[in-house]
């Protein structure tokens, strides 16, 4: 499931319309449409952070990351997340295992 996907599927539980949602978190219905649509692959961290705060979540549900598989940050206005990779480990040769070792970033581009 998509992020858009994640925010619509939340906010129709809550019975709230996009409007209502856009009013909650001050975003722009346009660019909550356009999210939710997935015409908006990328959108920025405060954009999603006041989202996920609207409907009572956190960014990293709604990017659909378990609570201690990933954590996101930001740096600048770049989105960045930090990824446990020891559960990975058990599947690579040891050589692979001891470059695992450290978390992994991956940036995610606003």
């Amino acid at each position: 499931m998509t992020l858009g996907k994640r925010i619509a599927a939340r906010r129709r539980a809550l019975g709230w319309s996009q409007n209502e949602l856009a009013r909650r978190a001050e975003v722009n219905h346009p660019t909550l449409y356009k999210i939710e649509a997935d015409q908006r692959l990328n959108p920025s961290i405060s954009v999603v952070v006041r989202v996920a705060r609207a409907l009572g979540t956190t960014a990293e549900a709604l990017y659909g990351l378990e609570r201690d598989e990933a954590r996101l940050y930001v740096e600048g206005n770049k989105l960045s997340m930090l990824v446990d990779v020891r559960p990975l480990g058990r599947k690579v040769n040891d050589a692979a295992r001891s470059r695992a070792q450290a978390f992994v970033t991956t940036a995610l581009e606003r």
